[in-house]
C-alpha cells in the first residue's frame, strides 16, 4: 500500500497550469471589455467548432495526432491523448453557457475556473492533507473557493459596478464552482462542470439579490 498523500498522486505541471490561467484571464478581459454578447457566442462557437475539429484530426489522422501531439504535449495529461482533451470540453462548456447565461455570469465562470482550478491543483498537490474524493483535499477545495471568490469580486466591482451584493454573489460563483470540481470524476470532466455550474450560481444568485 503506498503512502503517498492524496494530493500528491498527479505531478505538477506548472506549465499546463500557467497555461490554462493565462487563456482564461485573457478570455476575462477580452469579453469583458470588447465583445457583445452575440460576438461572445460567436467566437465562443468558433473555438468548440476549431477543438472537435482537432479532435477529429486526431482520431483519423497520422499527421494529424503528431501535430497535436506537438502543439499540445506540454500542457495537456497523458490520459487524453486517447480521449477528448479538456480544452474541447472546456471551450464546448463556455459555448453552452452563452446560449443560456447572462455575460456577466458566463464571464465569472470562466474566471472561475481560470484562477481556482490552477491554484486548487497547486495547493492540493503541495499541503493537501485532508482527502475528500478522489485526489481531491480540503485544503485544495478550500483554495478553489476563495480565489474563485476572490477574483469573482474583483471582477464584479471593477467591471460590473451596479452589479448589487458582489460579494455574495462571487462566493455563490466560486463556492459552486469549487463543489462542480469536488464532485466531478471520470464520468464528467470539470471542465465542462465548473463552468456551467459556477455560471448557473452566479446567474442564480444575481436574480435572488436583485
Amino acid at each position: 500500500m503506498s503512502d503517498q498523500l492524496p494530493g500528491h498522486e498527479r505531478p505538477q505541471n506548472f506549465k499546463r497550469s500557467a497555461f490554462h490561467a493565462g487563456w482564461g484571464l485573457f478570455a476575462v478581459w477580452l469579453a469583458s471589455s470588447y465583445l457583445s454578447p452575440l460576438e461572445l457566442t460567436l467566437v465562443s462557437g468558433s473555438f468548440t467548432v476549431i477543438a472537435w475539429g482537432l479532435e477529429l484530426l486526431k482520431r483519423t489522422s497520422a499527421r494529424g495526432a503528431r501535430l497535436f501531439e506537438l502543439l499540445f504535449n506540454s500542457i495537456t495529461h497523458k490520459h487524453e491523448a486517447d480521449q477528448i482533451n479538456s480544452a474541447t470540453w472546456y471551450c464546448s462548456a463556455v459555448f453552452v453557457s452563452t446560449l443560456l447565461f447572462e455575460p456577466v455570469a458566463i464571464i465569472g465562470s470562466v474566471l472561475c475556473l481560470a484562477v481556482g482550478d490552477p491554484i486548487a491543483g497547486i495547493v492540493g498537490r503541495s499541503i493537501g492533507r485532508v482527502k475528500l474524493i478522489g485526489r481531491r483535499t480540503l485544503e485544495g477545495t478550500l483554495a478553489f473557493t476563495f480565489s474563485a471568490t476572490l477574483a469573482t469580486w474583483a471582477l464584479l466591482s471593477l467591471q460590473y459596478p451596479s452589479v448589487t451584493h458582489p460579494v455574495l454573489i462571487a462566493l455563490a460563483g466560486g463556492g459552486s464552482a469549487a463543489l462542480a470540481e469536488l464532485l466531478s470524476g471520470h464520468w464528467l470532466d470539470d471542465n465542462v462542470s465548473v463552468p456551467l455550474t459556477a455560471a448557473a450560481g452566479i446567474s442564480l444568485s444575481m436574480s435572488v439579490l436583485g
